[in-house]
């Protein structure tokens, strides 16, 4: 396992004290205590190599410097008690939203992570409990720490064997990312990890109408409710279109209208589902 092993120096020292008594400097706040991914770390695998260099150049125009709109609006579909799982959580704020829960995010490059801790005050370093988890992160170089009323755990590797059971996620510019050959292996990944009964928030892009360029072009990738259906089995999942939203004409996109209707599209929309993993104890079941 590759832990992150931190502890608070004083109260407003989020950079906080490595293990080795080394204080860090606030623009980069975690250490790990083992570089055994160095190697083969997951910035340098096929999938991640175009995303660290976006990274590389603070190239980030995906990143939100706010809460995501959909996720405010529909929060409260999400489970309110269990781990909430943020897939390629990159440095995104939405991770300080889900107060009084666990939340656990995944990312493969390490600059957003280390970006995340510098930015956010609220969110403080803390110690590595290895007695509480000694085998769900096996793979990854584990961040832990916390705000005032919930705790946040990050985790550095590959996201498709990730291995620990969560109560829902929140997916924003994740499923979207990916190279469309890998959505199979995501929706597996998120079957294995998901509890019965678990709810999905998912917000995707789907280029409708444009130049044959701009509507199978990416990242961002198109995601219909088609390939929705397709990918999510009826077997498994229960699947709502819960919001569609015109990109195009919607004042919360008024400012990026430009950029992609000089891509060539002419039709962009945000569609929003909520897929329930079938399956978990009814509410009168749970009393027995």
């Amino acid at each position: 396992m590759h832990k992150t092993a931190l502890r608070i120096a004083a109260p407003l020292a989020i950079g906080g004290i490595a293990i080795l008594s080394t204080r860090q400097n606030l623009q980069n706040p975690f250490t790990p205590s083992s570089t055994a991914l160095s190697e083969s770390a997951p910035e340098h695998s096929p999938n991640l190599a175009r995303w660290t260099q976006k990274w590389v150049k603070s190239e980030t125009r995906w990143h939100y410097t706010n809460t995501h709109h959909t996720l405010i609006k529909y929060k409260h579909l999400l489970p309110s008690r269990g781990k909430i799982l943020v897939p390629l959580c990159g440095k995104t704020v939405d991770l300080l939203y889900f107060p009084n829960q666990e939340v656990l995010g995944v990312e493969g490059v390490k600059k957003a992570i280390t970006e995340f801790g510098a930015e956010q005050s609220a969110f403080f370093p803390t110690g590595f409990d290895s007695e509480k988890d000694t085998k769900e992160n096996a793979n990854f170089e584990t961040y832990t720490g916390k705000t005032e009323t919930s705790e946040i755990s990050l985790l550095r590797g590959d996201f498709f064997s990730l291995n620990v059971p969560v109560s829902g996620v929140w997916d924003r510019a994740s499923f979207v990312a990916i190279d469309p050959s890998n959505r199979p292996k995501y929706v597996e990944t998120l079957k294995r990890n998901l509890n019965e009964g678990g709810t999905i928030l998912m917000s995707t892009f789907w280029r409708v109408a444009g130049t044959p360029e701009a509507v199978n072009g990416g990242p961002p990738f198109s995601v219909s409710e088609k390939n929705v259906r397709d990918l999510f089995d009826e077997k498994t999942w229960d699947i709502q279109v819960i919001e569609e939203i015109d990109i195009m004409s919607d004042a919360t996109y008024k400012e990026s209208k430009e950029r992609w209707t000089k891509a060539g599209l002419t039709d962009f929309r945000e569609l929003v589902f909520l897929i329930k993993k079938k399956g978990g104890k009814k509410w009168w079941q749970v009393w027995k």
